[in-house]
């Protein structure tokens, strides 16, 4: 009977353990799936156009014609995780002051005419590896002018 008993208590012991690894090994795999998952999706910024130049004027190559360099700020990361947001905003502040604003070339559309510094931007980015963006889309009066 008491080794009946001794069997019946590992058993259940085992079995309890079994499940508690389960559980950890599963929500460990869904946070590393969500955390994938978000630097694999597009996230959405506001941002703010700094400056605008025409690349047509001034004797520029003819691949630059009809093109305008636009630079920006990427005004918020509210979209971003709470556990890697410091992370981006962080690293976005340290690449801003070593190398100045983003900026795209994008082509002459009738919203990148009317384009301004201090107008609205919706920036479109993937959050890559060490805090490291990378621009996917731009948009300005409800059209897309970049990629």
């Amino acid at each position: 009977m008491k080794l009946r008993s001794r069997i019946l208590i590992g058993l259940v012991l085992g079995v309890g353990a079994t499940i508690l690894i389960c559980y950890w090994v599963m929500r460990s795999f869904d946070t590393g799936m969500k955390v994938a998952i978000q630097h694999k999706s597009a996230q959405h910024a506001p941002g703010t156009i700094l400056s605008v130049l025409d690349l047509s004027s001034g004797g520029q190559a003819e691949e630059q014609e009809g093109r305008v360099r636009v630079c920006f700020s990427i005004d918020s990361f509210a979209e971003v995780s709470n556990e890697d947001r410091l992370t981006y905003e962080t690293a976005e502040r340290a690449r801003q002051a070593a190398k100045g604003p983003r900026c795209e070339v994008v082509r002459v559309t009738s919203s990148t005419r009317s384009m301004r510094p201090g107008d609205h931007l919706d920036v479109n980015f993937l959050l890559e590896n060490e805090g490291q963006i990378d621009i996917s889309r731009l948009a300005t009066h409800g059209q897309e002018i970049y990629p």
